[in-house]
């Protein structure tokens, strides 16, 4: 509270270059970035996974750079532009279920360190904000918001697509052909 009666104070007095800077004062990087705004308890979200320190379902997806691939050298919001959902399948290279999804509705993009992986995390970004396991599934929303952290294997796709297919716009674009 004291940092805003500061504030308006500046603002009051005409101090500093206008309401902008005065307001940048108040917050933190989280707040001001939109990271600190999340959905933890929305019911779109699919809580079956090892636990994990990094962002969790219902979090904003953070951006992560050094991603190197055939063609695309750039960022993880490179590949997340436009209205269908992102899967990200970390460390795995065998084929997994949603990888037969209508690529209008879902994207499939395989990060890891080895060169096969479809897209290496050059710089180590990655993995230092996501802190993925190996065979991790991380499902982002349209709007930017991690959906999902599960593993492959175990049913855990299937129950995953099953979970998400009340939230789908029309049908199930998800499910397998």
């Amino acid at each position: 509270m004291s940092k805003m009666l500061r504030v308006m104070g500046q603002v009051g007095r005409g101090r500093g270059d206008g309401l902008g800077s005065a307001l940048a004062d108040i917050g933190d990087g989280a707040m001001n970035s939109g990271l600190g705004v999340h959905y933890r308890t929305s019911p779109v979200n699919y809580r079956h996974g090892r636990a994990t320190s990094g962002p969790v379902a219902g979090d904003r997806a953070p951006n992560a750079g050094g991603l190197e691939g055939v063609a695309f050298s750039g960022d993880l919001f490179d590949l997340m532009g436009g209205p269908h959902w992102s899967l990200v399948v970390h460390e795995y290279t065998d084929p997994v279920v949603l990888d037969n999804a209508e690529p209008r509705h879902l994207r499939v993009h395989r990060i890891g360190w080895a060169p096969g992986s479809g897209l290496v995390d050059a710089k180590g970004e990655f993995r230092r904000v996501y802190r993925p396991h190996p065979g991790e599934l991380i499902l982002i929303r349209p709007d930017g918001y991690i959906a999902a952290r599960t593993s492959v294997g175990q049913g855990r796709e299937a129950d995953l697509i099953d979970h998400l297919a009340p939230f789908w716009p029309i049908g199930n674009p998800a499910r397998p052909r």
